[in-house]
């Protein structure tokens, strides 16, 4: 049988027990999904001979594996929240209150999943799956969400291509919106927001390939903008590095009803500007983090859906 690489599909499924496979149907792959790559990171132990160079064969030993992908940002189109937010964001300690995630420290809000890539007769995938993820927006474009999973790497097995039906939104583009620092609009061509979640994947001498499944163990929310430059008299940069001073950012990816994705900061602080050029045109590049809000934390970063 030839496998044609077009002929793939990914899907992903929360699990009812962290670590414990599920079984991806048509119904889990329902997401417009773009450059999915599974990788087998499975460790090899190689040995060396005796009386001769030549090795004698390798042990195999935990079976880790990553999944990476994009997909748009984009609402459901309809009421209720988007099957890759409630699916996807919280397998990245993103939880939800009402339509609006925000990041929580208590792994017991977290979910891990069971996610791969149907290739024409085969599946390939990995389990008790946690990940981190950036979202990029570039002016006159739609927003791009950049997936990185981790879990223990699954057996490969054949499977029957799935026929998921997939959504038909159409993604906003990132115009006529808002973006505003320390509520001011400034002139930028693009935002990144990356949540650099740590993962951990658990061993377990118990478990098939010596892993169980991922958890978080640290958070860093980086923010990156490339506002137009202007004279130091009409906003300083570099003061508000120096002063350490907090400012919020909000973003708005108008795409109407059911379909406008609010990103929002409550403090975010400048840690390192330099100085570039759009085409001759002057810009200071920034990168800022996500600070918490309040004593209690959890409260760094929100996307809410409407």
């Amino acid at each position: 049988m030839t496998l044609i690489l077009e002929q793939s599909v990914f899907a992903a499924k929360q699990e009812a027990a962290a670590g414990t496979p599920e079984t991806l149907t048509s119904a889990e792959g329902a997401y417009n999904a773009f450059n999915v790559a599974v990788v087998d990171n499975t460790e090899i132990h190689e040995r060396n001979g005796q009386s001769s160079l030549d090795p004698i064969p390798a042990v195999s030993g935990k079976r880790p594996g990553t999944l990476t992908f994009e997909s748009e940002l984009v609402g459901n189109g309809a009421s209720g929240l988007p099957n890759w937010a409630t699916v996807l964001l919280p397998c990245c300690g993103l939880i939800a209150t009402g339509a609006t995630y925000k990041p929580i420290t208590a792994d017991t809000n977290h979910k891990t999943a069971t996610m791969g890539k149907f290739e024409g007769g085969r599946l390939r995938y990995i389990a008790g799956a946690m990940g981190r993820l950036s979202m990029r927006l570039t002016v006159g474009m739609p927003g791009m969400i950049n997936w990185e999973f981790n879990g223990r790497y699954g057996v490969e097995e054949d499977e029957t291509l799935i026929a998921p039906t997939y959504p038909t939104t159409m993604p906003p583009v990132f115009e006529s919106g808002t973006f505003t620092v320390g509520g001011t609009a400034y002139l930028i061509r693009e935002l990144t927001i990356n949540i650099e979640n740590t993962i951990y994947v658990r061993e377990d001498p118990a478990a098939d390939g010596g892993l169980r499944n991922a958890v978080i163990t640290n958070r860093r929310i980086a923010i990156n903008i490339d506002p137009e430059a202007s004279l130091i008299a009409s906003k300083d940069w570099q003061a508000d590095l120096l002063a350490h001073n907090l400012a919020a950012l909000n973003c708005v990816l108008n795409g109407g009803a059911n379909n406008t994705i609010t990103l929002n900061c409550p403090k975010v602080q400048v840690i390192r500007k330099s100085t570039s050029d759009r085409e001759g045109l002057l810009v200071d590049p920034l990168e800022l983090i996500a600070t918490r809000n309040t004593a209690a934390g959890d409260d760094a970063f929100s996307i809410a859906f409407s």
